[in-house]
């Protein structure tokens, strides 16, 4: 076991290269891993063939020669590092991640398609509706959308990534404000529901904590063109969460998201404009058309 080194170098003993099983198995699950990269998250045949071997034998890249690689796909990004990684312990994987995002040879590319990758795969597509889609080519984590979503935006209070100082650039982590109750309000809209919405990170505090974290950033937002523009939206979207029948659809990751958003609306000070918007929705029992639809 190597400890303390800098990175790029990391302990490989996780990869058990000495047994048979394990690499057979590994070999067998890359097949699968890679269609994964795919629907707009694809990488280059280079980018591809360094996540294998980091995959199945715990080889890094040369980050210091990769490091002005113009390719916007790039190689091992932030979420690739994390989740191929043989171990799911999240003291293996939280050094590994300070030491990624704080590393000189890690470039904003990296951190973004990390980030894009997080994002689509933790929460816009399992919160979509699944009667004509097929999920096999679809990032499936089997349980550790959360562990990894924690992971990866680490200390809530750096809002920013790298946490070192005095970066040569920067990634606001709390990008997501008021409007983002849009998107997430669309999982009540789905009538087909696969196994990854059993993971969506809509429904746990964590996320919900984070959407708060970047409403409360948002101060201008209800004095801007974009609420103007959003605001029909916004109205929809609450209708939704109101309106859901949680109590027809039983105990589901998707209920648990709204029984915790509801509480949320009741209860968090949010700007006043959006409390408003949340009491009218709530006093309102007129029926609102094409509520469902997307």
């Amino acid at each position: 076991m190597i400890e303390n080194s800098e990175f790029p170098i990391i302990d490989t003993s996780y990869w058990m290269l000495g047994d048979k099983a394990w690499v057979a198995e590994r070999k067998a699950n890359w097949e699968r891993i890679e269609k994964y990269y795919s629907g707009g998250l694809e990488k280059s045949k280079k980018g591809m063939s360094i996540l294998k071997r980091f995959y199945l034998k715990g080889e890094m890249p040369d980050f210091k020669a990769l490091k002005d690689w113009d390719n916007t796909e790039r190689h091992l990004d932030l979420y690739s590092l994390i989740w191929l990684h043989p171990s799911n312990d999240m003291n293996v994987l939280v050094p590994l991640r300070d030491s990624y995002v704080n590393s000189p040879l890690i470039v904003e590319q990296d951190i973004q398609f990390g980030l894009r990758i997080l994002f689509q795969s933790g929460c816009q597509w399992p919160a979509m509706d699944f009667t004509e889609t097929d999920v096999s080519s679809i990032f499936y984590t089997n349980g550790l959308n959360k562990n990894i979503f924690e992971i990866i935006l680490g200390d809530f209070e750096r809002p920013y990534f790298p946490d070192s100082a005095d970066p040569t650039w920067v990634i606001h982590k709390f990008k997501y404000g008021y409007y983002h109750i849009i998107d997430m309000a669309k999982w009540t809209c789905a009538k087909t529901l696969s196994f990854l919405s059993n993971d969506c990170l809509y429904q746990y505090e964590v996320y919900l904590d984070f959407w708060i974290r970047g409403c409360n950033l948002d101060t201008n937002y209800f004095s801007t063109d974009n609420y103007q523009f959003d605001a029909p939206y916004l109205l929809k979207a609450l209708h939704r969460i109101n309106r859901f029948d949680a109590e027809k659809e039983g105990d589901t990751a998707r209920v648990r998201f709204v029984h915790k958003i509801r509480k949320l609306l009741d209860e968090h000070e949010f700007h006043p404009t959006f409390k408003e918007l949340w009491a009218e929705v709530k006093s309102d029992t007129s029926d609102v058309k094409g509520l469902w639809r997307l």
